[in-house]
């Protein structure tokens, strides 16, 4: 799916209307598009009352990446993997 689509349905969705997540990270992988995008992406999370934080857990955490080489397609999942050990109920997209 493409992100922009995922954002999409993400803001009609479940998770938007009944504000269960109030803490967001976002790391970024990637070319120019992806830097913009997350930036797209955090501001749209601070506008529907979300909080950004950098050592605090988060609630969920979006992992935006283009694994276009094999070193990015390695810190991508070892990013998940991180995050899933030290936030077990984060939800990771």
């Amino acid at each position: 799916m493409p992100f922009v689509q995922f954002i999409i349905e993400l803001q009609h969705s479940y998770v938007w209307q009944q504000y269960l997540f109030m803490f967001f990270k976002i790391f970024t992988f990637g070319c120019k598009v992806n830097q913009y995008e997350s930036v797209a992406l955090s501001e749209l999370f601070a506008k529907k009352g979300f909080t950004p934080v950098n050592d605090e857990k988060a609630d969920i955490t979006v992992v935006n990446s283009c694994t276009v080489t094999a070193e990015s397609n390695r810190k991508t999942r070892q990013t998940v993997r991180k995050v899933r050990r030290s936030n077990p109920d984060a939800v990771i997209v």
